[in-house]
């Protein structure tokens, strides 16, 4: 089976996807009889990259803007509404290239599916490529593309434009996934058909994350001692980890605090952290890579994620396999996968007092974090292992195609040196 992954393409070299947990999805999903495919629009020729087909756009040029004319044409009542919507038509202009581009590779290498992550491109989410050659999509909404919180800065949502693409994806997906029960809501809120959004639990490599005993040497080689606490996740105001060192600060037992992350807040996080006085028990990892990431949570006693708003939350589900205590906030997803005084705390939001309070009493109470800690990795071996996850998405997508195929329309263009012939059928 073929399949086009539609996600923000990375920027960092080696990397298949800008998220990484898209990334990994994507190269698990090989070992269940799926060839993976990529657009990009960061690249201009194609390349592949670890045996996976990375398609490149090329720029600029009369090809370029006929392809987005084509794709303009032939949608035009959600790309005229998008156009007219949006703070900057070039953006627009750019996803109906895309989407045209994402026709022409669908119809090139015969793919049988197409599947969206984050609303990739512009919010249209291969909706419009997907329709012109009448292959079902799969869209899986991850958080910015639905949630929205103007206060905070937070949702491409702000962008009008994009609102008005992706409330046609959801209405035009075959199928759309979310991570959790919250996601699901909020999909359905936004206009998503009930009957066609799934539920499809996350998977976490619980090999890779792992409780690994003794956790003293694992701190040694980090150059910790005594508790720590390990919070991880880039550097915004959203993620909360102002509460966190405001909430570090108020604890009696000499504990540090490792942050593993980088992002435009460092420097206003590390100012508090003086000021608070606790500089000397908060160190910043910086940006840690995938595969030293679970040395760190093996090596922490404790967990934090303190987000103020959070679609499901990879790192919580990497903390449970590996064995940390752990307090999340009732942000949204988080929730979801920790059960208050089950497997770990939920505390409120932006609440730095009940934080502190939960975190002093696992850091006192050895027995109910190891406790907590087993009833963490029970529900990751019982319901988020990456093969369970894999076979759910691959049942999706056999579903799909066993289902007739639509019938097409064609739109089409012969580019000459002399202008663009268009024909449409």
């Amino acid at each position: 089976m073929k399949v086009l992954y539609l996600t923000p393409p990375a920027k960092r070299a080696a990397a298949l996807a800008e998220q990484s947990f898209v990334e990994e999805e994507i190269r698990e999903i090989r070992n269940w009889d799926v060839v993976p495919y990529l657009l990009s629009d960061e690249i201009e020729a194609d390349v592949r990259m670890d045996g996976i087909d990375i398609a490149g756009l090329p720029r600029g040029g009369l090809t370029s803007l006929a392809a987005a004319a084509l794709t303009l044409l032939r949608d035009a009542p959600v790309a005229v509404r998008a156009l007219q919507a949006a703070p900057s038509r070039r953006d627009v202009i750019h996803a109906l290239r895309v989407e045209q581009a994402a026709a022409r590779i669908i119809e090139r290498e015969n793919i049988d599916i197409v599947h969206s992550h984050f609303g990739w491109p512009g919010g249209f989410g291969g909706s419009l490529a997907a329709r012109s050659t009448a292959r079902p999509l799969v869209a899986s909404v991850r958080g910015t593309d639905i949630l929205l919180r103007p206060e905070i800065g937070y949702g491409l949502r702000r962008d009008q434009g994009y609102d008005v693409a992706l409330r046609h994806l959801l209405q035009r997906a075959s199928t759309i996934l979310t991570a959790t029960p919250f996601m699901r809501d909020q999909a359905t809120a936004l206009g998503a058909p009930a009957h066609r959004v799934r539920l499809l639990a996350k998977g976490v490599d619980a090999e890779a994350f792992r409780p690994r005993g003794d956790r003293e040497p694992l701190k040694a080689g980090i150059g910790v001692s005594g508790p720590m606490i390990v919070a991880v996740g880039g550097l915004k105001k959203r993620k909360g980890f102002d509460v966190i060192i405001e909430a570090v600060s108020r604890l009696q037992a000499p504990v540090t605090l490792v942050i593993c992350g980088e992002g435009e807040e460092r420097s206003a996080l590390e100012r508090q952290a003086e000021a608070h006085g606790v500089a000397g028990r908060v160190r910043f990892a910086g940006n840690v890579s995938r595969a030293d990431i679970p040395r760190f949570f093996a090596a922490a006693d404790i967990f934090v994620h303190a987000a103020e708003l959070e679609a499901a939350g990879n790192v919580v589900l990497e903390a449970l396999a590996s064995g940390c205590g752990v307090v999340v906030t009732d942000s949204g997803g988080p929730s979801e996968y920790v059960e208050d005084e089950v497997n770990g705390f939920v505390v409120p939001v932006r609440d730095p007092a009940s934080l502190a309070a939960r975190l002093e009493l696992l850091l006192s109470r050895p027995d109910l974090r190891e406790r907590l800690a087993i009833a963490g990795r029970e529900r990751v071996e019982a319901r988020h292992r990456y093969p369970r996850m894999m076979s759910d998405l691959r049942a999706v997508y056999d579903e799909l195609c066993a289902a007739p195929r639509a019938s097409r329309r064609h739109v089409s263009a012969n580019i000459t040196g002399g202008g663009v012939e268009w024909r449409s059928d």
